[in-house]
């Protein structure tokens, strides 16, 4: 068996690129519907963990919003007390008499915030930038998992492919073995034909069990990316002419970068991260500003005597009536030193923004490097189609010619052999172009649309 035949189909990689959603295949009340690509996609993000966990990302940072918001509102406590005094103690005068007593207090309070040095209002743009970040991660986790998903999806139709021209190979072996059975039967020809033929049949049934598993082991890897049991039947796709070609000019990877700059998720995730380091900065520099805060409350007493002063006790209602306190003020905070914290946040928070300035730069380098990429793969695809389907019909005709002086008893099963082995190589790399340029195609306009 040729070897590097078998290492070749292995190692062939495919890349893919996110399509739409589908409607999910109902089991249970209606009969089994093989999935299809879309199907896929959609079964992926809808039991794929790390999705989950970005979710989990988006409520946390809603969390965080929301208590910024909170920040805003006043603040308002109740309290009780009881305290108790033996031999000496306190009365409401505040004077110490010679008595043992019982006290009960209580009081309601409240605060609010008047001025914080525009904190608060930075602390909850920030917030607000956060969220739409996390949800911009989410919407790139989904693209890069619809684009894992695709991959997977024609890398298992390509092994089927493959695995349809290794059958196809065995087929035509087998009618070479039989028509050479009967030459040698017949006495035509010597019987160690029958045995090269025999030998070449056993070889091409073998790299068809390869191909097979790898077949099983693409469809393998797909199930796996979508949580789906291994026997669940999956829906192919025939190539169309149209498919295989652009049929339009291509835009320039300039006209294709600055369409695809509004809509990256990639991008926008960086630009919301610089936009919550800046008023990280500004929050920061609120240290330096005075705050001005209002407090308000009420609070109340109840005081009893033992002993001998029982009798003096006043009524509960008469002390509730004299005994109340109610109280409001401003409270005003100036900054004078603080060890240098202030300029230290700020200085941090400077270097965060520097750095986040710096990833949204790296993120378009690498967004209009992938572009470039993405199309030249195209235009260069598009022309190996032809060539490869050139290199395809010279292999056919060859081996048609090989296989005619085969039968004619002119040429060798090595011939036959080598010339069938170029065959099923043209043919599988015409496949694996058009696969290409169907996959690459999708991926240039994956930069231009807007996934779910």
């Amino acid at each position: 068996m040729n070897r590097s035949i078998i290492i070749y189909i292995l190692s062939l990689g495919l890349v893919g690129s996110p399509l739409a959603l589908a409607q999910e295949v109902n089991t249970d009340a209606q009969p089994v519907k093989a999935l299809t690509l879309e199907d896929c996609i959609r079964l992926a993000k809808m039991r794929n963990l790390e999705l989950k966990a970005r979710e989990l990302s988006i409520g946390r940072a809603r969390v965080q919003l929301e208590a910024k918001r909170s920040d805003f509102l006043p603040s308002l406590s109740a309290n009780a007390g009881q305290g108790f005094s033996f031999g000496r103690s306190q009365d409401k005068t505040g004077v110490y008499v010679d008595r043992s007593s019982a006290t009960t207090s209580v009081s309601v309070s409240g605060s609010l915030s008047l001025f914080s040095g525009f904190q608060r209002l930075h602390d909850l743009k920030a917030a607000q930038l956060d969220v739409a970040g996390a949800t911009a991660e989410l919407q790139k986790a989904k693209e890069d998992l619809a684009l894992q998903v695709t991959q997977l999806y024609y890398s298992w139709l390509f092994a089927r492919e493959v695995a349809r021209s290794t059958a196809e190979q065995c087929e035509r072996t087998k009618q070479v073995r039989d028509y050479t059975r009967g030459m040698v039967t017949s006495g035509r020809w010597s019987r160690d034909k029958l045995s090269e033929a025999e030998a070449q049949l056993a070889t091409e049934e073998l790299r068809h069990l390869e191909a097979l598993n790898s077949l099983d082991l693409a469809k393998l890897d797909l199930t796996q990316a979508i949580d789906s049991p291994t026997d669940v039947e999956i829906q192919g796709v025939e190539l169309t002419q149209q498919s295989l070609s652009l049929g339009h000019a291509i835009a320039s990877a300039d006209q294709i970068y600055d369409s695809a700059l509004e809509i990256r998720p990639e991008l926008q995730i960086a630009k919301n991260a610089i936009g919550s380091a800046k008023h990280n900065i500004l929050s920061a520099r609120s240290g330096y500003y005075p705050s001005l805060s209002l407090s308000t409350g009420y609070s109340n007493n109840y005081y009893y005597q033992y002993g001998a002063f029982a009798a003096l006790n006043p009524s509960l209602a008469d002390q509730w009536d004299h005994n109340g306190r109610s109280y409001i003020g401003l409270n005003l905070s100036i900054p004078i030193f603080d060890a240098f914290r202030t300029r230290s946040r700020i200085r941090m928070a400077k270097i965060n923004y520097t750095e986040r300035t710096l990833q949204l730069e790296q993120a378009k380098k690498k967004l209009y490097k992938e572009i470039a990429q993405a199309r030249a793969s195209v235009l260069a695809t598009e022309r190996k189609i032809s060539v490869s389907e050139a290199s395809l019909l010279a292999s056919a005709e060859a081996l048609q010619l090989v296989e005619a002086k085969l039968m004619a008893g002119k040429a060798t099963m090595n011939e036959y052999s080598e010339a069938k082995t170029r065959h099923l190589l043209a043919e599988i790399e015409a496949l694996k172009s058009k696969y290409d340029f169907v996959l690459r195609s999708r991926v240039l306009e994956f930069y231009t649309t807007i996934s779910g």
